[in-house]
């Protein structure tokens, strides 16, 4: 968490910084965390600076950190599925369902990026 300070001194994105990695090491074992999670965390530090949390969530999920992996997950009424690497490719760039395997032009109003700790995380952040 020194890290965060170095880098961004004592702006908004240390304060939000510190609260999203508590809380992805309070959630290493979710399969996925959506990005609402993230903001809703920033709100904790009395931060809700939505420009800073993405900045974050950028360092966070890039090469400078590693602890969050990029995900999308589809999400149709009640039901809401994590894609694996297959399913999310076939899904953005061909629209195939992922749970009817057929054609969806309605699709892309149904996938959201989302988040999961990565196994730099849970190697760094386990208690």
């Amino acid at each position: 968490m020194a890290g965060l300070a170095r880098l961004w001194g004592d702006s908004p994105e240390t304060r939000i910084g510190r609260a999203i990695i508590d809380l992805v090491a309070d959630n290493l074992d979710n399969s996925f965390l959506p990005l609402s999670l993230f903001f809703e965390a920033a709100k904790v530090v009395h931060a809700n600076e939505e420009d800073a949390v993405l900045n974050v969530v950028h360092l966070l999920a890039g090469a400078g950190f590693q602890l969050l992996k990029l995900q999308l997950e589809y999400i149709d009424n009640d039901e809401v599925v994590a894609l694996d690497d297959d399913e999310a490719k076939a899904a953005s760039e061909k629209n195939i369902n992922p749970l009817t395997g057929e054609e969806d032009g309605d699709l892309p109003s149904k996938l959201f990026i989302c988040f999961a700790p990565s196994d730099v995380a849970r190697r760094a952040l386990r208690k």
